[in-house]
């Protein structure tokens, strides 16, 4: 049974518009030049052995056994125990390979002009009229350069420009806009992209005590939540808590939502996502694979439409789609790349 092209865009179209929750996972990044879990994987497996001590390295060596049976970092983090170096090893590490991408890609738009998906994703929203909800487990600075290479405004909890403050509040304020109308001064909320990091970022530091925001400069102590089994535990800190906080509060009143590279398999996001009046929420889920805990979804949410990579002997072959209760496939399109399905919808 063929697809009902015209049927399938306007449903999707009508994703973009103002009460969208947009939720980007790691396969975004990817796309990107990123390393996803399984780089980390490997990257840890070559560099933590040699910061640690002997007696570290007793707990560690149950750790690499696991990774290298397979395992997915956040699993074998979990199952093992991590001593308090290990971890700010594992931290160290991880922030290193992001933040070296991305810089790299960062130097790519500012001198060879890149685009990046995000941007053309955000075009599609008319952002001068309502706030655009992002929510992002990665700890690269993808989504802050798409706002900027578009000319959008955007808050992240930080004020300031250079040396940027931690203050929820005052970020706030910072969007606040000062107009003159006839002889009387007036304030309006300019509309922008509010981006929710509850994993953290690269660029967030804490430096004498001080939580700032400071890109591209390797200073202070990285904030970032790595997989394990403290993750949930970080989650109660500053800054962490306060974007779970607000995360939450936004999925809960969302009126639909759209997932990109994501794979649902993290507890901060699931506990949210898992209620039932967001369960029943219409939802878009654009990724190179579906996982288990995705297709869950797709079973148990009526109103999902769910489009993912199709391969024939692990060769890209097109494009696989579950809408309405059915399965379609569609050759020789990458509408999975959430750019080509831009450009096939939009």
């Amino acid at each position: 049974m063929d697809i009902d092209m015209d049927n399938l865009k306007k449903k999707i179209q009508s994703f973009f518009d103002q009460g969208t929750v947009t939720i980007v996972g790691s396969g975004l990044s990817c796309a990107e030049g990123i390393s996803g879990m399984k780089a980390l994987s490997e990257k840890l497996i070559k560099d933590v052995p040699n910061k640690l001590s002997s007696a570290d390295m007793e707990y560690w060596r149950s750790i690499e056994e696991t990774l290298n049976k397979g395992t997915d970092l956040e699993s074998t983090l979990q199952q093992n125990k991590v001593t308090s170096k290990i971890e700010k090893t594992i931290v160290e590490t991880v922030y290193e390979l992001i933040s070296n991408e991305d810089i790299s890609i960062f130097t790519e738009i500012i001198e060879k002009g890149r685009t990046l998906r995000f941007s053309e994703y955000l075009s599609c929203f008319n952002v001068d009229m309502y706030n655009l909800n992002v929510i992002t487990t990665n700890y690269d600075l993808l989504i802050e350069y798409a706002c900027e290479l578009k000319g959008l405004l955007y808050s992240d909890s930080y004020c300031g420009k250079i040396i940027s403050v931690y203050s929820p509040e005052n970020a706030e304020q910072e969007m606040i806009r000062g107009i003159k109308r006839g002889k009387k001064p007036m304030n309006y909320y300019k509309p922008h992209i509010k981006i929710y990091k509850p994993h953290g970022s690269i660029n967030w530091k804490l430096i004498n005590g001080r939580l700032n925001k400071i890109n591209h400069v390797n200073c202070g102590i990285p904030c970032i939540i790595t997989p394990g089994s403290n993750k949930y535990e970080k989650g109660y800190e500053e800054p962490f808590d306060y974007h779970i906080g607000k995360m939450g509060q936004e999925i809960d009143n969302a009126k639909r939502l759209i997932f990109i590279g994501y794979g649902f398999n993290d507890n901060h996001l699931e506990t949210h996502l898992n209620k039932p009046e967001n369960i029943s929420k219409p939802k878009l889920i654009v990724t190179r694979t579906l996982y288990r805990n995705a297709k869950k979804i797709v079973d148990n949410s009526p109103n999902t439409i769910a489009i993912e990579e199709m391969k024939i002997n692990d060769k890209s072959c097109g494009t696989r789609i579950y809408f309405e209760k059915q399965i379609y496939e569609i050759k020789d399109k990458k509408i999975w790349d959430i750019a080509e399905l831009i450009k096939e919808v939009f």
